[in-house]
């Protein structure tokens, strides 16, 4: 057996041999000379690198001199093709599909057309992974991210999370996105994205990496104060006037809640943790009633934890994402309602008197300020749509004069010698006097401001009857409000009788008319002042403005009669007054933005543009320079200027004295103490809102007096400003300019939302500019910077003194409105009125004095009385003065008198130890300056000790023990204890 099996090899071998010599025969002949030349020798094919699009292949050399050429066929999926090319060492085949098997035949082919045997290798492309993988979404568990599907026959994708190098989770899906949920808060994860083809074969991960929110960004998110966090708010955001803050509208989603919770505590409104929002989501609505109202307390307690929201979490973002300031007035504000909740017994009238005063605030507030902000846009859009038509001329003005310049620079670089400067002078002031001759200038028409505020004092007025249009036409509107105005009562007993009271210093109608009067007049001075300040051009809304003013002084002073004589006296002097002034800033604003002044304006600047551009100069420094100078800084420093006074308005208002009316009121009082200064209580007692505006003007003094917080203010938009400007520039390089005009009106049209660029100054900017726009770029960047620096050096020298006084009159009315109200005081001790705004119906004081403050006397003796109101009005003793036509009066029955005053009786007879202890120590002087006698002092008023005394006012105002200490253990209770177990 075994010998057959060496055998048969043996015989197999044999057979073999002679194959093999056979087709050496055949290929080198007979006697192993030269091969046939009808053989090719197949080629010996290699498989080099296997892309995604292409493969590559090695070809072995044939060893033979003669030339081959290679016949390569492929065919990729549905997809084929064919080559012929040079022999050579390698091969590529390209344009393949990824992922997709890919057979390739290649043959020799000699020049007499002989080919050889093929060799074929089958490959599979590489499959090409996902491409532009994004994060597009990230919450605290879940990230959500998504890619574009690549090239091949995809069939799906593998998604895998990882985490520290393990894989925490993966999933497959169909589409080319994909949410990775379940994940811890806060972590960063990698995530690898494969393609799965339909042939199974599965590309290599891209990779990205996303990082989970933490519970704090995703609440921050949800309540729209992610971006607060980075850029704190500042009570200049909080104080800012918009819809949200002028409407009553509910919170309907959840990033309305953060505003509508400020809302409510900036008004120290004891509900403020217990908003409300609509319509957040609909699982959160009353299906059955069909309401859509959500409380806070349901979003704790909702099924749907999506919709959860804690109060706590509100009141925390919000201090997270504000600044020191905001943090400390919320703190405060907190406290405040803290106090009122606490407060269960004693003095319990005033805290419903402080929730009607914040509610009656806020709507007046409300009223004040939708009425103010349409009578300014009004009178902007008028004005607006009246410059439109001088704009327009004295665009064409100028464009005229450029093609005029235009052409003559043409003609004078045709002349065959050089022109000097002063040729060039007398060639272009030829031009521009035959073009301002040609041009036309039509005149604007001068308003007649008088006949205008005339006509709308005759219409306000028309509700008097005939009696007030007979007074009105016996005096011109021109000769009134020249001289001071000055209260006379008709008839010469009555005359008489004035004389007398004010030799006695005894209140009668004609002083309380008189004190009205000047009142009325000093605010609209102040509000003529303001138009005044704008330098823009008059508006009939200024003089509406005016008459509300009055009309809401005399309506918020019924207890004093007033009659139509005196309406249409006072009306027509504060109107001449106004229309003079109105008249003169009217024609000012007509001059400054005539068309030919303006062009007469720039003629030496046309000029040198002239020159410069005949004469081919560089203008890119220079003109950066001019845009910067003449266009940008004043519009820069205007916002400087304009930003700055909100900003010293919110600082004031973190003081605490300044952080609600009776605060104020209090801290006064308790300043009035401490001076121990008979002059100063006098001037309060007298002149009580000259008096508190001195204050106010004094403390914005005291708190910016080393200028170090309004130049930090200051800076503050000034670096805003530039940060702006050069971000616009950048814009504008981005984009697709066609010349230098297009681009500095591209930057324009960026800042427009922030400056005020002077159209006069861009438009003479813009013509006769030859500069490059690339280096005109660059030059800009550089002088913005510089500009910088220069108002930055502007700043710092300014003085104290000079920038309140540029800011006064707006920061000291704001904060008088704010911290004084009504205005109204106590009809027989003069005590101002607490009660918020000027909407409500009752006026109170928390603490009144002795009516002898009041300049009252006991008819027998002549002496001060020391009675007190608030006692008064619980004994059966009497009252008279003008307003009972000095007819007896019971005390008990002073509303019949006096309805809009609710003078709350004190039975403990302590709560005006502070009172008593001024009058008592100042009685003399008291006595001596109102032309009385001393007062018969009681001998316990004469043991009231300075520190009861103040401990009395601040019992009065229901302040107990240190205030920063309260504010800051109060606020910490807000923010601990939560409304939803109360």
């Amino acid at each position: 057996m075994a010998e057959g099996e060496s055998t048969m090899d043996t015989s197999e071998e044999e057979e073999e041999f002679h194959d093999a010599m056979e087709d050496f025969l055949e290929h080198y002949g007979e006697e192993g000379g030269p091969p046939a030349t009808d053989y090719v020798p197949p080629p010996e094919v290699t498989v080099l690198h296997v892309g995604s699009d292409v493969i590559s292949l090695g070809v072995a050399p044939s060893g033979s001199s003669v030339k081959y050429k290679l016949h390569i066929e492929y065919t990729c999926g549905t997809r084929g093709g064919s080559v012929i090319m040079e022999e050579c060492s390698t091969v590529d085949v390209d344009g393949l599909n990824p992922g997709t098997e890919v057979t390739v035949s290649i043959t020799r082919a000699a020049e007499n057309g002989l080919q050889s045997k093929a060799a074929c290798v089958s490959v599979f492309t590489e499959p090409v992974p996902p491409v532009s993988i994004t994060v597009y979404n990230s919450s605290s568990g879940s990230v959500s991210l998504q890619w574009d599907t690549p090239a091949g026959e995809v069939e799906s994708f593998i998604v895998a999370c990882c985490s520290d190098g393990e894989t925490v989770q993966e999933l497959a899906t169909e589409t080319n996105s994909a949410t990775v949920s379940s994940l811890r808060p806060g972590l960063c994860y990698s995530i690898q994205v494969s393609a799965r083809l339909k042939n199974g074969r599965i590309s290599e991960p891209a990779v990205t990496s996303a990082r989970t929110k933490t519970h704090l960004q995703s609440l921050l998110e949800d309540l729209g104060l992610e971006q607060r966090y980075k850029d704190k708010l500042s009570l200049n955001n909080i104080l800012e006037i918009d819809e949200k803050t002028i409407t009553d509208q509910p919170a309907k989603r959840k990033s309305d809640l953060p505003w509508y919770f400020l809302k409510q505590l900036m008004m120290v409104n004891v509900t403020a943790r217990n908003v409300k929002c609509t319509s957040v989501c609909e699982s959160n609505c009353d299906a059955a009633s069909g309401s859509k109202e959500l409380d806070l307390k349901k979003l704790v307690s909702s099924p749907n934890t999506a919709d959860m929201v804690n109060p706590l979490d509100i009141i925390t973002a919000l201090f997270l994402c504000s600044d020191g300031f905001v943090q400390q007035e919320m703190a405060l504000k907190m406290s405040m309602c803290q106090q009122y909740f606490k407060q269960t017994e004693g003095h319990v009238y005033l805290v419903e008197g402080y929730k009607e005063e914040f509610s009656n605030s806020a709507k007046s507030l409300r009223r004040e300020m939708e009425s103010s902000v349409v009578n300014q846009l009004t009178a902007a859009a008028d004005i607006r749509r009246g410059m439109r038509e001088l704009d327009r001329i004295k665009e064409n003005h100028t464009k005229q004069l450029e093609d005029r310049v235009h052409g003559l620079i043409e003609e004078c670089r045709k002349r065959p010698t050089q022109m000097t400067d002063e040729e060039l002078d007398e060639e272009f002031d030829k031009i521009w006097n035959e073009t301002k001759r040609e041009l036309s200038y039509p005149k604007r028409k001068i308003k007649d401001v008088y006949s205008s505020v005339f006509n709308h004092l005759r219409t306000n007025l028309s509700h008097r009857g005939s009696h007030a249009s007979q007074l009105l036409s016996q005096r011109k509107l021109q000769d009134c409000g020249v001289e001071p105005y000055s209260y006379a009562t008709e008839g010469l007993f009555n005359h008489f009788i004035n004389k007398v009271n004010k030799f006695f210093n005894v209140k009668d109608h004609t002083m309380a008319v008189q004190k009205i009067v000047d009142s009325i007049i000093d605010a609209c001075t102040q509000l003529i002042a303001e138009k005044l300040q704008r330098k823009t051009d008059y508006h009939d809304t200024y003089v509406q403005e005016i008459l509300h003013i009055i009309d809401e002084r005399f309506q918020n002073n019924p207890d004093v009669k007033t009659d139509t004589k005196l309406e249409v006296s006072l009306k027509q002097h504060i109107c001449g007054f106004a229309a003079r002034h109105f008249q003169k800033m009217h024609e000012d604003f007509l001059n400054v933005n005539d068309p030919y002044r303006c062009l007469r304006r720039n003629k030496d600047k046309f000029r040198a543009d002239f020159k410069d551009v005949f004469q081919k100069r560089d203008q890119c420094q220079k003109k950066a320079e001019e845009f910067t100078y003449r266009c940008l800084k004043p519009a820069v420093k205007d916002f400087v200027n304009r930003s700055v006074g909100p900003d010293v308005i919110a600082d004031m208002l973190t003081n605490q004295q300044f952080s609600t009316r009776m605060f104020f009121q209090f801290t006064v009082l308790l300043n009035l103490l401490s001076k121990d200064d008979f002059g100063r209580y006098l001037h309060y007692i007298l002149s009580y809102e000259q008096y508190v505006k001195r204050q106010i003007l004094r403390q914005i003094l005291e708190h910016f007096t080393n200028g170090s917080t309004t130049l930090r203010y200051k800076d503050q938009h000034l670096k805003s400003s530039i940060s702006s400007i050069n971000d616009a520039i950048n814009k504008a390089k981005m984009g697709t300019s066609v010349n230098l005009k297009m681009f500095v009106q591209n930057i324009c049209k960026e800042l427009g939302d922030k400056l005020v660029i002077s159209q006069d100054s861009l438009g003479a900017f813009m013509i006769l500019n030859n500069a490059n726009q690339e280096q005109f770029a660059h030059s800009l960047t550089k002088c913005v910077n510089e500009m910088g620096q220069t108002l930055r050096k502007e700043f710092q020298e300014s003085n104290i003194v000079t920038t309140v006084g540029e800011l006064f009159a707006m920061s000291e009315n704001v904060l008088f409105t704010q911290l004084i109200g009504c205005g109204q005081q106590c009809p027989f001790c003069e005590a101002p009125c607490d009660a918020g705004g000027k909407a409500h119906t009752e006026h109170w004081a928390s603490l009144h004095r002795p009516t002898g403050l009041g300049q009252y006397r006991l008819i027998s003796s002549q002496k001060l009385d020391t009675d007190i109101c608030s006692s008064l009005v619980n004994t059966d003793s009497s009252f008279r003065c003008h307003a009972t036509n000095n007819e007896w009066h019971p005390y008990k029955r002073y509303k019949e008198i006096f309805p809009h005053w609710k003078i709350a009786p004190d039975v403990s007879l302590e709560a005006s130890d502070y009172w008593k202890y001024v009058m008592a120590k100042y009685n003399n002087e008291f006595a001596k300056e109102y032309n009385a006698k001393p007062a018969k002092i009681p001998a316990t008023w004469k043991r009231i000790t300075r520190k009861q005394a103040e401990a009395s006012l601040k019992e009065s105002f229901g302040i107990k023990g240190d205030t920063a200490h309260l504010v800051v253990k109060e606020a910490h209770v807000f923010l601990m204890q939560s409304p939803i177990s109360e």
